[in-house]
């Protein structure tokens, strides 16, 4: 039976240290890795798969993430590729492992996005009822990690966070008291965003050797190039304002709900 979206979960447990506008509950990678997969595992149907892509993970991780997997009856695939060095490898890696799942959709994750409840069913949606060539991103513009200045939005997020056994469960909430202009619950036509996109298999099949081309001659940010590349052949990529999804990183949160 045919999936309806394939979920590509890269995991790498390593950082050096915790930036501090983390939320308090977060003290290590490893609790990051937990707390976004809080947000993420509730919305994964019956109909998704997902495929766990770990980079040099250490088995005390690997064994609680495939315990939260296991709590919410996940079809997930473990797989290791990676060379310990960033998300470069098992980037393509992925791709061209969920082009191998008979699946409608497939979307590349990382291990430190938090999720907007409900998010995921929204994208689908809105990507069903469009006819035209499409692609998705849960960011709504392009990252930047350095938003740390009094103005960012990321000061003003205060997610809810309950602990139970070992597990993180993130309640977030929109701040609507935020300097952010273009906040208008609607999707939005964009040409530059992040490279984590909700692809058609289809169309991401058309593209794979372009995509690996990027892959191989740029660094990691990559993001600029693969939109570039949407836009060549004529492929809308959408994003709901504000974002349905939010990325920490060590350097800080972007972008923000």
């Amino acid at each position: 039976m045919m999936k309806k979206l394939t979920i590509i979960y890269l995991t790498h447990d390593k950082h050096s240290s915790k930036h501090k506008i983390w939320p308090n509950a977060i003290e290590s990678k490893m609790d990051l890795i937990l707390f976004s997969l809080q947000s993420l595992l509730p919305q994964i149907r019956k109909d998704f798969k997902v495929l766990h892509i770990d980079d040099h993970s250490s088995n005390k991780s690997l064994k609680l993430i495939h315990e939260s997997f296991n709590l919410y009856n996940i079809d997930y695939d473990f797989m290791q590729c990676g060379d310990n060095s960033g998300n470069k490898i098992p980037f393509m890696f992925g791709l061209k492992e969920a082009l191998k799942v008979n699946t409608q959709y497939i979307y590349l994750a990382e291990d430190d996005y938090l999720y907007v409840p409900g998010a995921i069913n929204k994208m689908l949606s809105f990507m069903d009822d469009k006819k035209e060539k499409i692609c998705c991103t849960f960011l709504d513009h392009m990252e930047n990690y350095y938003q740390t200045n009094e103005n960012n939005l990321a000061q003003n997020y205060n997610p809810s966070v309950i602990k139970r056994n070992k597990l993180f469960y993130l309640e977030p909430a929109r701040n609507t008291d935020c300097p952010q202009s273009n906040i208008k619950n609607t999707w939005q036509k964009k040409k530059i965003t992040t490279s984590n996109l909700i692809w058609n298999k289809d169309i991401l099949q058309g593209l794979i050797k372009d995509i690996e081309d990027i892959n191989n001659n740029e660094d990691w940010f990559q993001d600029r190039r693969i939109c570039k590349l949407l836009s060549k052949k004529n492929i809308s990529l959408y994003a709901y304002v504000p974002s349905l999804a939010q990325h920490c990183t060590i350097n800080g949160l972007s972008p923000t709900f």
